[in-house]
């Protein structure tokens, strides 16, 4: 029972001493307003207060890129982010996604 605690007190400690290594991204939805636009709504996740930079991506139909924005997001105090954003595309979107989120270097 002692080495049960103890393994749960070593995880917690080591999971919360550095929370913000966790950066999670998903897209919520997306639509094509137009041949050179389309839309994206993101949920990203991160230690409350920590600053991100996330990737988002548009392909065609035949999985070529077609829009690509880097967007900096300020730190907040929540963990949870929605993200909209509208990117310019050079054709019509045939999805659009989040690439990948990071913590900025300082």
């Amino acid at each position: 029972m002692t080495l049960l605690i103890l393994g749960t007190v070593g995880f917690w400690a080591l999971t919360y001493a550095n929370p913000s290594t966790t950066v999670e991204a998903q897209t919520v939805r997306f639509s094509q307003i137009s041949e050179t636009e389309a839309s994206i709504q993101a949920r990203v996740s991160v230690q409350p207060g920590t600053a991100l930079a996330c990737a988002f991506e548009a392909q065609n139909e035949m999985k070529a890129v077609v829009g690509y924005k880097v967007l900096e997001l300020p730190a907040v105090g929540e963990q949870h982010q929605v993200v909209d954003l509208t990117l310019r595309t050079t054709q019509a979107a045939d999805i659009v996604s989040v690439r990948e989120c990071w913590i900025p270097n300082e």
